[in-house]
């Protein structure tokens, strides 16, 4: 597949973060301090600092998750329970990462977004379901996307995208 290369990721860190609606800015406020990286503004967005990836999937409800390291300890001992809500997904989620010039196009096979760079930049997410298994996809850069599955569908949804990029190679 000279044109898409399909690869996993292992996050050592990957946990859900959940404020609550009355106390948002000061449980985002907490949130941002313990992890040193800054929230995004808006859902469907993502931040990155340092290694560590901030996606926005609803107001008020955090995705968090490094490649390196381990985010939730650190997360937990410095964030009020009463302001933020944390859960832990490492082991509920696999991750691949797909690239190339025509990663963008294999992603459209199994989803209605335009994912084009014009219209979905870097740093912008979606939630959706590819072969009907529930995915979120994070365009990483020009060519890149990361995308996690839950683990019971993993080998499913390599399947399908391994089979899929065929037309590409």
């Amino acid at each position: 597949m000279a044109d898409i290369a399909i690869e996993p990721i292992a996050f050592k860190s990957l946990f859900m973060a959940s404020l609550w609606r009355g106390t948002a800015p000061a449980g985002a406020a907490q949130l941002e301090s313990a992890l040193n990286c800054a929230l995004p503004d808006k859902p469907n967005r993502f931040t990155e600092k340092d290694g560590i990836v901030a996606a926005c999937l609803i107001p008020g409800r955090y995705l968090l998750l490094a490649e390196t390291g381990q985010l939730y300890p650190a997360a937990a001992g410095n964030c009020d329970p009463a302001l933020v809500s944390l859960v832990q997904l490492d082991h509920s989620r696999k991750a691949f990462r797909v690239s190339g010039p025509q990663a963008a196009r294999l992603l459209m096979k199994g989803v209605a977004i335009d994912l084009d760079e014009a219209a979905f930049p870097a740093g912008s997410l979606f939630q959706s379901s590819i072969h009907d298994i529930g995915v979120v996809g994070l365009r990483r850069g020009a060519s890149s996307f990361d995308l996690l599955v839950y683990t019971s569908f993993a080998d499913s949804f390599e399947h399908w995208l391994r089979d899929a990029a065929m037309e590409f190679s």
